[in-house]
Formats: structure tokens, sequence, C-alpha cells
């Protein structure tokens, strides 16, 4: 979400490589090879992805820790190293000072920091008129941003909500961004 003009997040990177998750999927008997669930997928939470999800496990699997490395029968449980669960911070929204919710995947911020895209945005809405901002429009533009110029090839989805007309670029907004004095040349 853009706070006057700063990025506050409300939701935590759901990677495999967080210490946490890695405890949540091995407990279950899951695995975690070069910070991948199960050697497949990066992201330990997702919406899809049902290779990982509702996993028919024998009971001896468990212990092997390999799911399907015991054919031979035993007690079945179901298990699911990915989950669409999310961990989520629920703030009271302020409409003097809240501009935007941007809700994207990790394909977007994997290439860009939540400030990062707080100052595109910005900066893309602040060029048109007040009341012809498009949020779709810089939805898309911040995708094509992500494939084009960063070379994402991941899946990308952006969701871009306006909370207010109007954004303005405030002197001093955007801080703390390791690319801060990058300027959208889109």
């Amino acid at each position: 979400m853009s706070r006057s003009g700063e990025a506050l997040d409300l939701s935590v990177d759901h990677k495999a490589k967080r210490a946490d998750e890695q405890h949540r999927i091995k407990s279950q008997g899951g695995y975690i090879v070069y910070g991948r669930v199960l050697g497949r997928l990066a992201i330990s939470r997702a919406f899809g992805d049902f290779d990982c999800k509702n996993i028919e496990m024998n009971v001896a699997d468990e212990n092997n820790q390999i799911p399907g490395s015991n054919p031979d029968g035993g007690e079945k449980v179901f298990r699911n190293f990915i989950m669409s669960e999310p961990e989520i911070r629920m703030v009271d929204l302020n409409p003097q000072s809240d501009d935007f919710l941007l809700l994207a995947s990790d394909g977007l911020f994997d290439r860009f920091t939540s400030q990062d895209c707080v100052r595109i945005v910005r900066q893309k809405l602040a060029k048109m008129d007040v009341m012809e901002q498009d949020a779709q429009q810089v939805a898309q533009e911040l995708v094509e941003q992500a494939k084009n110029k960063r070379m994402m090839t991941d899946n990308i989805t952006v969701i871009l909500i306006a909370l207010n007309r109007g954004i303005e670029i405030a002197t001093g907004m955007g801080g703390g961004s390791s690319d801060q004095n990058m300027t959208d040349q889109s």
C-alpha cells in the first residue's frame, strides 16, 4: 500500500528460504532443495500449484522424508507442502494519506522492491490528468517493465486499486530504494 508515498507492506513474502516455512514443510515430511519446495517452487504459499498440495504419502514416507518413496503400502496421509493461507497485516485505511493498494505476485517483487513499485506507480499516475488516472494502464506498464526492462520470466500478476484520485509526486517521496535515482523512461 502507498501511504503518503511510502510503501507499507501488508504481507510477508512466502518463500521456501524462510526458516519458519522450512520448519512447517519439513515437519510434514516435505523437503527443500536449492531453496525450492520439493525442488519445484521458490514460494511456500500459493493459490494454485496443486502438484504440491494434498500429496498422498505413506506414514513410512514421513520417516524417509521423500514423498512417494514407500510404494509398498502402509497407512496413507495427505500433506500440503504449499498452502494458500496468506500471512496478512490488517491496518485501518486513512483517506487523507492512503493512495493505492498494489497486489502482486512474486514475479513482480522479485524484480522490484515495494518502494520501487510505489515510486513508479506514483510517477506514472502523476503524469495523467487527475480524473483520467488509469490504474489498469499503470498495472500493465508495471508488468511490462518487469518483463522487458528487468527480464522477469516468471508469472507476473499485478492488481492496482486506486484509493484516491489526483496522485501527485511529492518532493522527498519514495526514499529507501536501492535504485532511488532511477527514473521511469516508459
